[in-house]
């Protein structure tokens, strides 16, 4: 089962789904442009997240108490916060992804 982002609302700034039982492994391809914060926190998301070509607006992302098994973690993002909790592998990857528009 997969959590698709393509579902958010187009013009959301903020996002956020604490508690609410979302599940699945958590596809980040299509997160709406103007994303500032993203809090998906207390859920049952799994597998591996895969942190890339994410939109140049997001600064927050919060995934911590779900059962995540890792998280790729593109260099050049500013994230601010924690994104996952301690015992997750966080992998920072070296290559510079392609730039989303």
């Amino acid at each position: 089962e997969v959590s698709p982002t393509r579902c958010f609302p187009r013009n959301a700034r903020i996002i956020a789904i604490r508690s609410s039982g979302l599940a699945g492994s958590l596809e980040m391809k299509s997160l709406p442009v103007q994303l500032e914060k993203l809090d998906l926190q207390h859920n049952v998301l799994s597998g591996t997240v895969v942190l890339v070509n994410l939109p140049r607006s997001l600064v927050y992302i919060n995934l911590q108490l779900n059962p995540i098994r890792k998280v790729l973690v593109d260099r050049s993002l500013k994230l601010s916060g924690k994104i996952v909790d301690s015992n997750v592998p966080v992998k920072i990857l070296s290559k510079k992804p392609t730039e989303r528009k």
